[in-house]
């Protein structure tokens, strides 16, 4: 065995084993390499392993290792091999039954010194076959495993009403079968040990629902409860949490659940975005691993701190996390420092964080290198905290970026640290918030590292962030960050603004005032989940003004545009009953209730997969009305028209791409559901609880995009249990829907594209762009979408001309609801705009604002261009702002020269030579002669100086062609490496930060409307069509449901 590291660094080091890895033994090469890949002969024989590698220099070359000297060349005798079981169990490794047998194979005794010298061949198994028990049977047809005991088979009514057939009569069947392919013994034991022969009435058993459902029940009530996707199988496992210190957990997403084997007091589990799930106790944390709820047992280097607000935080780019606990040797867990160790995977060693008095970290996403980048914030020896980094894997030791901040966040593409500078005065402190960012995923790790490269975060003239007040960053899928400020704390009348900032994080608006939060500080914001960008639904509170402040009155509004501009939502006709509401006129609207009151953090508006269906609680009035005055709404066109459902209050789920739509009461006992596999325009009812009726606690979904798998948590009559009903859809379609790209009139597709209503240039156009989405086409509900083998559910069909809904306001500017333009705050000038913008760090220029900036996002070209300023040199700077822009005006003239010159010349060689022998056409003709030499231009010296002068002319203008082409070919591929892909935070209320270029005047810059127009033309050039993009697939006659396709090509690549 040989063995590199794989590092980011160069190695000189090599291991290798000759015992099977029990023993290890280092050589050194003399270059130090980055090894890229280590590889054998496949036939077992060979004695020479390669390493493929790149030199310091970047040379590629091979280094072959032969080990053929080694054990002096002896060759293995039979009594060096060993029989061994592969599969033992226990502390005395005693052999495990699989399938009813032992299996175990002939190898080499580790600490034999030969050769096997054998070819590669298909490994002997040698079987002993175990004595039979339950595990050897399982349920036969018509039965299913008890969800008390799994050892007992119960009648399953679904498979029972298929083999009864309508039937009344009374059959047998055993309860029970021996596995397929199990080869245990009965020996002393015989079948009716193990298997029951049961009497079943058919009468019983009528076809009446084609839902299947299982039931399950946990000890105490439901703490949480999660889905974990296994990496290598398109399914999800499900993790639960009770009160009774269990953790349940049910495999493929659908019952029964088993109660895992913890001991100890389970503290909590936490899981990421890489497929994983922690589950924490005092001295031991249980690890998933590829597969799903398998998990690694590993005990913590210290135990928890009950002081730290999180005691995991996950790499998001990796299967790493930070563990945080108290130090040794600490026996007042509260008064003990927070210690941090962070580790890899399940299966490294945890190594502690060089950083003392840690109170939360976070992992940064580092451009360029395979590093992590951990941002602390730690508490100095005055209880004040500053703000710490250390870069993982390098040499680099941690680093205090600022020594006094508040707090920090990592939103979107942005860090922002909240930073408090004394003055030298502790009574006269300033707040101030700065960021950093690169615009896109990761981070420049030199730029992070620096203070200075951090820019001041620009409020509005008007709106001042005391250090008092409460604030925390909203979530935001645009280049964007969205802070929410709380400018009321009275007791249940809270309430505040939400600023937006421009694509670099610095300059921020007031885009929403008075929104409602509620005392815990969850706030009424919220986007659509369904991928549609700028879509964001929010409360706010209309009696400001009202003195006595005893009860909030609420009111839903919409934008479509990121913010730019809001709506109230539009009010349906008629109810669910079809009868009109009882408030008429400009005041009533539709209101729905928001994060504020959720009891479940999964109650979305809206699903991913659904594209524009969202579904909510809410009334039509004047305001926001309680839940018993609720009724359910839905929309189809995100959120720019409604229709009311449902009357009453429910709990509501999405499955299949939005084809299924669930319901069930929510605060009331109930034993039934409802369905809807039209969209909603029908609703069928169908009882999930044959026993009693229960209160359901939360109705959830597989999470994935074909799920037709959904699961209520419930309570019975059994207060100390909860009980969990998991519900199968599969059977309600009769088939799976079709696409046909060359006769989409008769699939079962169509095309649905989103609209902004507030668009002047066509409402098709949201974000300067007409996007379709495919979805089912509406009337075709008896088929469902699966996994349907098309890719792309989108196409971009055109870019719009830009239209005065494609801007917002500018810094210090607001929209006027009058004449609905963007006029200055009160207080300030353009003259002050002047002053502020040439007083940063490095600035040479300004710039006279319209008032207006392109929506970040937005790729609509030419029309109207609100945002056109000129912008002028700083005083005192003007050599500055010439020297900045003459280097564009410089690199014109050598490219625009020499073209003018070349055609110039070209006109003369025509005028002067080619026109006066007689024109083109003289070419194409031979002329006969004494001399045969045809056609000479170069008939006078003036002729010879002149071709002369054009083939030196034309040299020259392609030599600089070269050249220029080369340079912006180098400039375009470093643009090209940069990518927009946001982080997956968790969602959290703490204050945190954004981040920075190392120039300001540069960080100034829009590079956001370029990345977007650039990405765009892109899929423009692509053939984004399903008609073009999936003729290879589709014509499969029907959708298969499965992954044959996939299987097959993964295959083909192996």
């Amino acid at each position: 065995m040989l063995a590199m590291e794989k590092s980011a660094y160069a190695t000189n080091e090599v291991h290798y084993s000759l015992d099977q890895g029990k023993s290890w033994k280092r050589i050194y090469i003399r270059t130090p390499i980055f090894p890229t890949s280590v590889l054998t002969n496949t036939d077992g024989i060979s004695r020479k392993i390669i390493v493929s590698r790149t030199s310091i220099s970047s040379d590629s070359l091979l280094i072959i290792f032969d080990f053929s000297n080694a054990y002096d060349g002896a060759i293995c005798q039979e009594n060096s091999f060993e029989e061994y079981h592969a599969r033992q169990i226990g502390d005395k490794n005693s052999p495990l039954c699989i399938y009813g047998h032992r299996e175990k194979f002939l190898r080499r005794k580790q600490n034999a010194t030969c050769f096997v010298n054998k070819l590669v061949e298909d490994v002997t198994v040698i079987q002993e076959p175990c004595q039979c028990t339950h595990l050897d049977f399982e349920c036969a047809a018509g039965f299913k495993m008890s969800p008390k005991d799994q050892y007992i088979c119960i009648p399953d009514q679904n498979q029972l009403v298929k083999i009864c057939n309508e039937s009344n009569q009374e059959i047998k069947l055993d309860d029970k079968v021996l596995i397929e392919g199990n080869n245990c013994e009965l020996r002393e034991k015989k079948l009716s040990d193990f298997i029951v022969n049961q009497s079943i009435d058919c009468s019983k058993y009528k076809k009446e629902q084609d839902i299947s459902v299982t039931v399950s029940n946990f000890e105490g009530d439901l703490v949480r409860y999660s889905m974990i996707e296994q990496r290598r199988v398109d399914n999800f496992d499900i993790v639960v949490q009770t009160t009774e210190n269990n953790i349940y957990v049910s495999k493929s997403g659908f019952g029964p659940f088993a109660k895992a084997p913890i001991a100890g007091e389970i503290l909590g589990f936490y899981t990421n975005a890489a497929k994983q799930a922690v589950i924490v106790t005092s001295e031991l944390l249980y690890i998933s691993g590829d597969d799903g709820i398998n998990f690694i047992e590993k005990k913590v280097p210290v135990p928890p701190h009950s002081k730290s607000p999180r005691s995991i935080v996950f790499d998001p780019h990796g299967r790493g996390f930070i563990w945080f606990g108290q130090e040794e040797n600490c026996k007042q867990t509260r008064d003990c420092e927070v210690a941090a160790y962070y580790i890899t995977d399940s299966r490294a060693k945890f190594n502690r964080l060089p950083m003392e008095n840690l109170q939360t970290c976070d992992f940064i996403g580092i451009k360029y290198h395979r590093v992590s980048l951990i941002i602390c914030s730690a508490l100095n020896s005055d209880n004040t905290k500053k703000l710490v980094t250390w870069s993982v894997n390098s040499d680099r030791e941690p680093k205090v970026i600022f020594p006094h901040i508040i707090g920090y966040d990592l939103t979107s593409n942005f860090l922002v640290a909240t930073t408090v500078n004394h003055k030298g005065d502790p009574e006269n402190i300033t707040i101030q918030d700065k960021v950093i960012s690169d615009g896109h995923k990761y981070f420049d790790i030199n730029k992070v590292f620096d203070a200075d490269n951090f820019v001041d975060l620009n409020f509005p003239h008007d709106f001042r962030v005391d250090s008092q007040q409460q604030y925390t960053f909203l979530e935001s899928r645009t280049k964007s960050i969205f802070k929410y400020v709380t400018t009321s704390i009275e007791t249940n009348f809270e309430y505040g603004s939400i600023l937006k900032s421009n694509s670099n994080g610095v300059s921020y608006v007031l885009v929403l005032d008075a929104v409602n939060r509620n005392h815990q500080g969850d706030v009424d914001y919220e986007r659509t989940e369904d991928g549609l960008k700028g879509v964001i639904i929010s409360n706010i509170v209309a009696n400001t003004d009202d003195k006595d402040k005893k009860v909030k009155l609420l009111q839903t509004v919409i934008s479509h545009n990121d913010g730019g501009k809001w709506n109230f939502l539009s009010a349906p006709d008629t109810d669910s009953n079809n009868q009109t509401y009882k408030c008429q006129g400009p005041k009533c609207h539709l209101h729905l209730h928001g994060p504020t009151e959720r009891t479940q953090y999964r109650d979305n508006y809206s699903s991913e997969p659904a594209k524009g269906v969202l579904i909510r609680a809410g009334n039509v009035g004047e305001y926001l009305l309680g839940y018993d005055k609720a009724s359910i709404f839905m929309s189809k066109d995100a959120g720019v028209s409604w229709k009311e459902i449902k009357k009453g209050n429910y709990f509501w789920e999405y499955g299949d791409h939005g084809t299924i739509l669930v319901l069930v009461k929510k605060q009331e006992e109930t034993d039934i559901l409802f369905y809807s596999s039209d969209e909603g325009e029908t609703w069928i009812e169908y009882k999930f609880s044959s026993e009693e009726k229960v209160k359901v606690v939360d109705l959830t979904e597989v999470p994935s995009y074909n799920s037709r798998k959904f699961l209520i948590f419930a309570k019975g009559g059994n207060k100390s249990e909860t009980l969990a009903f998991s519900l199968d859809f599969t059977s309600i379609h009769s088939r799976q829907c079709q696409l046909d790209p060359h006769n989409p009139e008769g699939d079962d597709f169509e095309y649905w594209t989103p609209i902004n209503p507030n668009s002047e240039g066509g409402p098709g156009c949201p974000f300067g762009k007409e996007v379709k989405y495919l979805r089912r086409a509406k009337g075709h509900h008896d088929c469902f979408i699966g996994k349907a083998p098309f890719k792309k559910r989108t196409k971009i069909v055109r870019k719009c001309t830009c239209t005065p809904s494609d801007y917002e306001c500018d810094y210090n500017y607001y929209r006027n609801i009058t004449s609905n333009t963007c006029s200055l705050v009160q207080g300030a000038t353009r003259n002050d705009m002047k002053k502020e913008m040439c007083n940063r760090r490095n600035a040479f220029e300004y710039y006279i604002p319209t008032g207006y900036r392109k929506i970040s996002g937005c790729s609509c070209q030419y029309g109207v261009r609100l945002d056109n300023a000129n912008r002028l040199p700083c005083p005192g700077m003007r050599k500055e702002f010439n020297d900045h822009y003459e280097t564009g005006f410089k690199l014109f003239l050598v490219i625009f020269i020499p073209i003018v010159v070349f055609f110039l010349v070209v006109w003369f060689v025509y005028d002067r030579v080619i026109r006066r022998n007689g024109g083109f056409k003289r070419f194409g003709q031979i002329q006969l002669g004494d001399n045969g030499d045809g056609f000479v231009p170069e008939n006078n010296k003036a002729d010879a100086i002149v071709n002369s002068t054009v083939k030196g002319v034309i040299f020259i203008t392609g030599t600089i062609t070269l050249v220029c082409s080369n340079v912006l070919t180098k400039i375009d591929k470093i643009l090209g490496r940069m990518t927009s892909v946001f982080f997956a935070q968790e969602t959290s209320n703490d204050v945190h930060m954004a981040s920075r270029l190392p120039e300001e005047e540069e960080f100034l810059r829009d590079y956001d409307g370029a990345d977007v127009e650039s990405e765009d033309d892109a899929m423009l050039n692509e053939q984004t069509d399903v008609e073009s993009e999936d003729d290879a697939i589709l014509n499969e006659q029907t959708f298969a449901d499965d992954n044959s396709i996939d299987i097959d090509h993964q295959q083909q690549q192996q």
